[in-house]
């Protein structure tokens, strides 16, 4: 039986062939699997099995490109603080993790979006794997 877990928007990689999919995730015992945002929630013969450990939730967010900002995504920052850091979801909201350990409020900066631009993903081959590990280590 598929069980649809959030009516959210999240996105993860597929097994299939590790294209980035974005839709609704749902789980069917062990296996999950994204509903592409094209098609109809109620259709579940249109699914992609996807990896559960690349699935993240939008922040509701974007950059200065008007990219969506997501969980575990790098972002930084020039103008405003010299914030570079991985977005992580903690303490019932999203912020910036940085390398010197501090977390800075996404959504208080991101008010003016053009100040952030995304670099990568902790799941894509981002050169920097302390980011994966402050993602690991901070998020809930």
């Amino acid at each position: 039986m598929f069980t649809l877990f959030s009516k959210c928007l999240f996105k993860a990689r597929s097994l299939k062939d590790r294209n980035i999919i974005e839709g609704y995730p749902v789980r069917n015992g062990e296996n999950y699997y994204l509903l592409p945002l094209d098609k109809d929630i109620s259709d579940l013969n249109v699914k992609y099995l996807i990896d559960k450990n690349t699935l993240v939730k939008w922040t509701g967010t974007v950059d200065y490109k008007n990219r969506k900002v997501y969980e575990g995504d790098v972002i930084h920052s020039s103008r405003l603080l010299g914030i570079y850091g991985v977005v992580v979801y903690k303490n019932g909201r999203y912020v910036i993790a940085s390398k010197k350990k501090r977390l800075y409020c996404l959504h208080c900066f991101i008010e003016e979006s053009n100040l952030f631009d995304i670099k990568g993903n902790v799941f894509d081959s981002f050169p920097d794997k302390t980011y994966y590990t402050l993602y690991k280590e901070f998020s809930e």
